[in-house]
């Protein structure tokens, strides 16, 4: 990945550089090889020489506009497509760019005074030396909104009538992923969780044990006045800082590995295999650890924690998360799923396959998969998915437990991989099998249970 390069104008000069990015990666000659990640991009420009001294209020700026363009994508496409008379793909890139980082703060950022947003972009216009034809294009497109909003003349799909043309046009949520939802959750369910994803998602954390108490590091926060809730009875170590949207690295107890930021349905995977202290676990896709480090909190960091990965970059990671958090009980290897074994034919008494898959659970954290992810993916993942279900399978003890999940909202990843495994292995038992939607309190997340025949 190229680094983003130093800035020396304003935060909407960051998005707008960064959301560049996402642009010219829709050129196959400029595609990057592997999907670009906002969190990334924003960090090297909130790290940048000029991003360090940007205020609090301006590094928010930066990364709600960023988010909000990439979430808001299709919706600010169709704003563009009412306003403009010339088609979508016919205008330039450093132009369409423009004209939605304007078109958000119009339509979606009542904070940002109508006039802030229209001068902020054209003065940026000019300032990435674009011709005075389109300086004047990108004016007259924003003022237009103005004028037909003002009027009450903006139109757009009516839920109702038109439910996949609604969740685009309002939403930003693609066509064919629409089309999954409608065809798997319940209208009230779908427009529910549309909502959701196109509002900025808190910070969720999971408190160290193996370093501090819960109540030590509540202690912690409410010493640095940030406020907090626990947002699930059942899993006390996940609190929700409310209104916190800065780095997790800023907070108190980072550097000393005191809490990890971890979702709160992805904290529940890990209680739902229920490891114990002193057991062989396999984690068979464990990078970059927020599974395998809450596992070895719930085993008291005693046992063995086999942690297979078969990328070297991810790996890695997974070992700096693992010193940062002091945990001590999980063998990090490099490997393809296929060609792991335990040492000495053992098997293990239970094995986490938490699959590879589309993410479409956290695209309120990640909005930027809808813009990188094509329906073709499906014709591959479920096949992935199976052979790595197949294979942990082979890897547990008779009597174990076997914890397959996904992050994705796509059955063709969840429930028909299960259909698959049941038929090829009518003998194993199903234990559980649960699908979370998107909601305010968690990602949307899928797993399954599985106990061996003894």
């Amino acid at each position: 990945m190229t680094a983003v390069q130093p800035l020396a104008l304003s935060p909407r000069a960051g998005a707008f550089r960064i959301l560049s990015r996402f642009e010219n990666a829709f050129k196959k000659k400029s595609a990057p090889k592997t999907p670009l990640k906002a969190e990334n991009l924003i960090h090297e420009v909130l790290n940048s020489p000029e991003g360090r001294t940007w205020t609090p209020a301006d590094r928010g700026l930066l990364t709600a506009l960023t988010y909000g363009v990439l979430r808001r994508w299709l919706a600010l496409e169709y704003s563009i497509e009412q306003l403009s008379r010339f088609p979508v793909a016919k205008i330039q890139p450093k132009a369409k760019t423009l004209l939605r980082l304007g078109l958000l703060q119009l339509r979606f950022m009542d904070q940002i005074p109508p006039y802030a947003a229209v001068n902020s972009t054209v003065e940026l216009a000019k300032q990435q030396k674009l011709s005075p034809k389109t300086v004047s294009f990108i004016n007259g497109i924003l003022r237009e909104y103005l004028r037909r909003d003002e009027k009450g003349s903006l139109q757009a799909p009516i839920w109702a009538e038109e439910p996949e043309a609604y969740l685009q046009a309002c939403c930003g949520l693609p066509l064919w992923f629409s089309r999954q939802l409608l065809a798997q959750f319940s209208p009230d369910d779908v427009k529910a969780m549309a909502e959701v994803i196109t509002t900025p998602p808190p910070l969720t954390l999971r408190v160290n044990t193996l370093k501090n108490s819960v109540a030590a590091y509540k202690g912690r926060l409410k010493a640095a006045e940030i406020t907090f809730a626990c947002p699930d009875e059942t899993l006390p170590e996940i609190l929700t800082l409310n209104g916190f949207y800065g780095s997790p690295r800023s907070l108190p107890g980072y550097c000393e590995g005191l809490f990890y930021v971890q979702d709160l349905r992805s904290a529940q995977v890990s209680r739902v295999l229920s490891p114990k202290a002193g057991e062989t676990i396999v984690d068979l896709c464990a990078a970059p650890g927020s599974k395998t480090t809450h596992m070895a909190a719930l085993m008291e960091n005693m046992g063995t924690i086999w942690a297979v990965e078969p990328v070297k970059k991810r790996l890695e990671v997974l070992k700096e998360n693992l010193q940062r958090l002091n945990i001590t009980c999980v063998q990090p290897v490099l490997s393809m799923a296929a060609d792991f074994q335990l040492p000495e034919g053992k098997l293990a008494d239970r094995v986490l396959v938490d699959a590879p898959c589309s993410g479409l659970g956290t695209v309120r954290q990640h909005p930027e998969i809808f813009l990188q992810l094509a329906e073709s993916a499906f014709e591959k993942l479920p096949n992935i998915q199976y052979d790595l279900l197949e294979i942990g399978f082979n890897l547990l003890k008779p009597g174990g437990i076997l914890v397959y999940s996904t992050c994705s909202l796509d059955n063709r990843e969840n429930q028909q991989v299960i259909q698959r495994f049941i038929s090829a292995y009518p003998t194993t038992q199903l234990d559980s099998l649960v699908q979370h939607h998107i909601t305010e309190t968690g990602d949307g997340f899928f797993w399954a249970v599985f106990q061996k025949a003894s």
